[in-house]
C-alpha cells in the first residue's frame, strides 16, 4: 500500500527511548581507552618527545659547525636550519600509528566474526584477545566484572562458598591440590 503521511520528530540521538536504553545499558561514551590505546598514546608522547630532542640537538650541532667550526658569516641560511630542523621533528611524529591499529582491529573484527562471534565495537577485539577467562550467565551472555564465584571444582575438589568468604584462599590452602594447579589460578 502507498499513501502520504507527516509526523513530527520529538527526540533523536540518546534523547530518544531507545538513546536512552542505549546509555542505560552500555554507560556513557568516551570512558576510559582501552589497553593498547593507552599504550599507543603513552608510545607516541614517547616518540613525539624523543623527536624534539633529536630536532633541537641537530639544530644546536648544525649551528655550532656552520657558525662556530666553519665560521660562516651568513646569517641568512639560519631559515634553511630552522627549517631542517622543524623537517626532522615532523618526521618524528607518527601520524599512521591510530591507523595501523584501526585496521589491525578491523581485520580482527572480521576474523572474529568468521567464527561467529558478534563484535559491537573495535576495541572488543582487543580485549577478549587479552581475556584469560570469560564469564557468561546461563544464557550464554557476557558479564559486566560482576559475576561472583559460588563455588569451584578443582582436582576432583569441591570448593563451595560458605557465607562470604572467598574461594581463593581455601583453595590455596588445600593440600590435596597439586601445586601446579594453585599456582595457575593464583591468589
Amino acid at each position: 500500500n502507498s499513501g502520504k503521511g507527516t509526523f513530527l520528530v520529538i527526540a533523536v540521538g540518546e534523547y530518544s527511548i531507545a538513546g536512552k536504553i542505549k546509555k542505560d545499558v552500555y554507560g556513557a561514551e568516551g570512558g576510559e581507552d582501552s589497553p593498547l590505546y593507552t599504550k599507543l598514546h603513552k608510545m607516541a608522547d614517547s616518540i613525539g618527545k624523543v623527536g624534539v630532542v633529536a630536532a633541537t640537538t641537530s639544530m644546536i650541532a648544525i649551528l655550532i659547525w656552520r657558525y662556530g667550526v666553519d665560521e660562516s658569516d651568513d646569517y641568512e641560511e639560519l631559515l634553511d636550519i630552522f627549517m631542517t630542523t622543524i623537517g626532522i621533528l615532523a618526521c618524528a611524529i607518527p601520524e599512521g600509528l591510530p591507523l595501523a591499529l584501526v585496521i589491525a582491529l578491523a581485520l580482527t573484527s572480521n576474523k572474529m566474526s568468521a567464527e561467529s562471534n558478534l563484535v559491537k565495537t573495535l576495541n572488543s577485539c582487543e580485549t577478549m584477545g587479552s581475556a584469560t577467562t570469560i564469564c557468561t550467565d546461563k544464557t550464554g551472555t557476557l558479564t559486566t566484572n560482576r559475576m561472583t564465584v559460588r563455588a569451584a571444582y578443582i582436582d576432583s575438589v569441591l570448593f563451595k562458598v560458605a557465607g562470604t568468604d572467598p574461594v581463593g584462599p581455601r583453595i590455596q590452602a588445600e593440600p590435596n591440590l597439586a601445586t601446579e594447579r594453585k599456582q595457575l589460578l593464583g591468589s
